[in-house]
């Protein structure tokens, strides 16, 4: 399934509530990779913000503005997920 597909069918009130969410797990994972020494955090940090400063674009501007932004986030955070779960740094060449 696409990750904008559900997306689509939401409410305008419920695609905001997500993009917060994901922000704020963007937040977090920052937060870790900063204290694990990672210097990918940078790049979670500044997506994080970029969310919330273009959430009424993403909310209104139809998949063409959401899609990229949204499978950046859920790129990056698949990249960090597995290499907090490996134990490795993630790097921004990988």
């Amino acid at each position: 399934m696409d990750v904008t597909t559900n997306l689509d069918r939401m409410t305008p009130g419920e695609k905001y509530r997500v993009i917060r969410l994901l922000s704020r797990r963007l937040h977090f994972s920052a937060i870790l990779a900063k204290q694990r020494g990672d210097d990918f955090w940078d790049r979670l940090e500044h997506l994080a913000d970029r969310l919330l400063r273009e959430s009424d674009a993403i909310v209104t501007g139809g998949p063409c503005i959401s899609d990229p932004i949204l499978v950046e986030a859920a790129d990056l955070l698949a990249r960090f997920d597995n290499a907090a779960t490996s134990g490795r740094q993630l790097r921004l060449n990988e």
